[in-house]
Formats: C-alpha cells, structure tokens, sequence
C-alpha cells in the first residue's frame, strides 16, 4: 500500500512468482493481471462501504456530487451499478468536478440516463463545468451532498463554506480519513481497509455461489468461475452487491446495511408471497432488467440479435416492453437465488 502507483505495481509484480496471493493498491489499472495478483483501489472501497452504509432511499431526486476525481468517480461508479431500488425512479445527479473523458469513455451510458438535463422518466446525469459555488439553487434543493474531492483539505473547506453560507435543506456526506464524532464523515481509514473490502471475501463468494446455483439450474454452455472472463466476473459481482439492495426492497428497510442468513431467508419468504401478484412479479423483474442495463451500459455495450462479447452486443439490451417473455423470465433467477445463497460464516 502507498499513496500512488509509484512502486506498487512494478513490487506486485516482481514477487507474484511466490506461491502467494497478493494484494496491491492502486489508484488505476484493472483489478486482476494475473492469477495471484489482485488490485484494489481505496477509492473503490471507500465507495462501496458509502452506498451500503448510506444507500439510495426513496424520495431522494436530486444528488449532488462535488469532486470528481478518484474517489468521486468511484462513487458515481457504484451508484450507476448499485442504486436501482425501482423501475419508476428518477434520480438525478448533479456533478461538479473535471468530467474530462468521462463521457467520451462511458458513451454507452446514453443509451440508459438523461445526459445534461433532468428527466421525468428515469435517472439523469448532469456535469457541471462551472464551480459548485455559484449552483445556489441546486445546493439548496438536492437531498443529499457528497463532498468527495481527491485533496481531503479541500473537503473540509467546503463544508464549512456550505454549513456557513447556503441554506442546505438535505444531508450532508465528507469523505476523511478520520471520523470526527458529530460531523458527517464517511471514507476513514478504519472503514475502507478491512479485509471485506480489501479480500473482497464475501462479495466474490456469494458471487461465485451465484453462478454455481445458476449452472445447477440451466442446461447448455454455462462456464465454471475460472473460466469467465474479467467482464463477465465482474457483472457477477455486480449482481451479488446488488443483492442487499434487493433484500431492503422486500423486507422494506431503507437502512439496512449487513446480510445475515436470517434476512435472506425472511427476504425470500416476502419474495415468494408478493410474486401471487402479477404486478409485483413484473416489478421486480423490470428492477433487475435496469440494473443489468445499467452495468453493461457503463461498459459500453448495445443492442444485437446474439450475444456477441467481441461486439459487446445482446438481445435483452433494449427496453423491457420489447423484450420476449422468456427473456424477462430470465431475470427471476437474480431473485429466487435470495433463497438458495449460503453466507460464509
């Protein structure tokens, strides 16, 4: 671990001829080179333990993000992957902060969010060049701010720049290496380095579960763990963290931020109840179509008549009126599979 990747990638590297796993922080690069090598970004652990401590909750419409470095990047990451708690959601994230490429890059996500302009029927993205200081009127009204700029001393004078001169009527989140007791802090050092974020123990296990369950319960070319690639292990991931979302969806608690095996089952028990209802039925499924949209949207996938990882195509990349019956079928397995996880003790 340092500060930069000056050294840390290179060191990684040189000793991955041990018969060891390593473990190495970085501030780019994919996560996985080779098989015992493993990169992990703070910026993505911080943003991960934000959006399960402090989830999305309904009502929110307006998110302000300043600071659009590493970590604000991370943080918009997640919340494209992780943040879909409803069909009908319109949420709206304002950020401020050098967008540079990111748009550029991240083309395909045009295809999912309103880019520039807030919209009535879905989530937007709105990037801002000028300062966050002359945004009054989006300040005042957002329901939430998320202080994340790279140089943490630049955080602090911002809240105190907004605590002492706007009237903010939504919550408040700095990202700081240290918790303060009384101040709205995330990101510390305390909460980020742990072996669940680092290790990624849990998350990777319950996604390995998940593709074991689905390869026991469909037929054809379905791939052992080793075998996916970087892509589709990482949309596996996606799927899993998006299970404790799914699981405060149907226990209704906003605020849940742990799994524990009793939940899942009590989850499942509401799952298998709600789904008599027609309508709940297609609910859920259109909240799994937009996450797995959301995900492949970021990666710039589209639309083709075949799954073709080359051209990053698929059929069920389109809205969900348009997809086929048993396509939309496909998405109760994100659901049914609450029931059949075993958490690692």
């Amino acid at each position: 671990m340092r500060e930069n990747d000056i050294g840390t990638n290179s060191r990684a590297v040189d000793i991955a001829r041990l018969p060891v796993e390593i473990y190495a922080g970085t501030a780019s690069g994919e996560e996985y080179i080779s098989p015992n090598i493993h990169f992990f970004h703070s910026s993505d652990c911080c943003a991960r333990e934000y959006w399960r401590c402090h989830p999305l909750i309904a009502g929110e419409r307006r998110i302000v993000l300043i600071g659009f470095g590493n970590y604000g990047r991370a943080l918009l990451q997640r919340a494209i992957m992780t943040n879909v708690i409803s069909p009908d959601q319109q949420v709206a994230y304002h950020i401020f902060g050098d967008a540079g490429d990111f748009l550029n890059v991240h083309y395909g996500l045009r295809q999912v969010f309103s880019i520039q302009e807030e919209s009535k029927e879905g989530d937007s993205l709105i990037f801002h060049e000028d300062s966050w200081a002359s945004a009054h009127v989006i300040l005042e009204d957002a329901d939430r701010i998320i202080i994340s700029e790279d140089e943490e001393q630049e955080n602090w004078r911002i809240l105190w720049q907004l605590r002492q001169y706007y009237h903010v009527r939504g919550r408040m989140d700095m990202r700081s290496v240290r918790s303060v007791a009384g101040l709205p802090c995330f990101g510390s050092n305390d909460t980020i380095y742990t072996p669940e974020h680092i290790l990624r123990t849990t998350l990777n296990q319950v996604a390995i579960s998940m593709n074991d369950l689905y390869r026991s319960t469909h037929t054809g070319d379905t791939l052992d763990w080793s075998q996916l690639d970087d892509c589709l292990k990482q949309s596996k991931i996606a799927a899993s963290e998006h299970i404790i979302v799914k699981v405060r969806i149907l226990l209704q608690d906003e605020e849940l931020s742990y799994l524990t095996q009793d939940l899942l089952t009590r989850a499942y028990m509401v799952y298998e109840r709600n789904i008599q209802n027609p309508e709940e039925l297609e609910r859920y499924r259109r909240i799994e179509h937009l996450r797995w949209l959301r995900f492949y949207a970021f990666y710039n996938w589209g639309s083709g008549d075949v799954h073709d990882q080359a051209l990053r195509q698929d059929p069920c990349f389109c809205p969900y009126e348009e997809l086929a019956p048993k396509l939309r079928h496909h998405y109760d397995y994100a659901w049914t599979v609450i029931g059949r996880l075993k958490l690692v003790s």
